[in-house]
């Protein structure tokens, strides 16, 4: 009886290691369909099919123009969902417990737009459970810090950081994140003239959050 019981004790720390040793490609091929809602599972098999034969990784999604897998690495993921819209991953260490993922955190940021671009930051577990609760890195203190009303003044912007557009670019070698700003600012045309702020903020993964 002994026996049996340190024998399946073994097996369930092998899967556990297992799941631990998760790397991108098996959390990208194991993404629910809903959560890239025109991008098939089929559609991932055949890009990471495609990027391991070096050719350029295209596929016909849902919508009916083409996707694109451009970069995937053991922790890092690019995709280019349309003209308008990219996605990132990356896997990111996470501390016991924390918004009630695993050891292993998947960070996804979707950006949308054109000549102005916003994104929107997500977190999952490498089951594709999503994770609420953790702060949001667009509103961290040295984002708002640099939109402070004073802050945007001196560089002759209007002091209105609701009118603020961030968009969020992961690193693909570290855990860290750089956010980038610009103010549309309407024109009496009917044209709008983007406006980057001269300052880029860096935010690295403590295990918690993006700090």
């Amino acid at each position: 009886m002994k026996y049996i019981l340190v024998l399946v004790a073994i097996v369930l720390s092998t899967f556990d290691a297992a799941a631990q040793r998760q790397d991108m490609r098996d959390v990208f091929k194991h993404m629910p369909d809903s959560v890239l809602g025109y991008l098939s599972e089929n559609n991932r098999l055949d890009m990471i099919d495609f990027i391991d034969s070096k050719m350029q990784a295209k596929v016909e999604n849902g919508l009916g123009g083409t996707s694109r897998l451009d970069t995937i690495t053991t922790d890092y993921l690019r995709l280019t969902l349309t003209p308008a819209s990219t996605v990132e991953m990356r896997l990111l260490p996470c501390a016991p417990g924390n918004g009630g993922a695993d050891s292993t955190l998947v960070c996804l940021v979707a950006t949308y737009g054109d000549s102005i671009r916003e994104s929107v930051v997500s977190y999952y577990t490498t089951r594709w459970k999503a994770v609420d609760g953790l702060p949001d890195p667009l509103q961290s203190d040295k984002v708002n810090n640099c939109l402070s009303t004073d802050s945007l003044v001196s560089d002759g912007f209007p002091a209105v950081s609701a009118s603020v557009c961030k968009e969020a670019e992961l690193s693909p070698s570290s855990n860290s994140m750089t956010i980038k700003m610009t103010i549309p600012v309407f024109l009496t045309d009917r044209k709008i003239e983007v406006k980057p702020l001269d300052k880029s903020i860096t935010l690295n993964w403590d295990g918690t959050s993006f700090k």
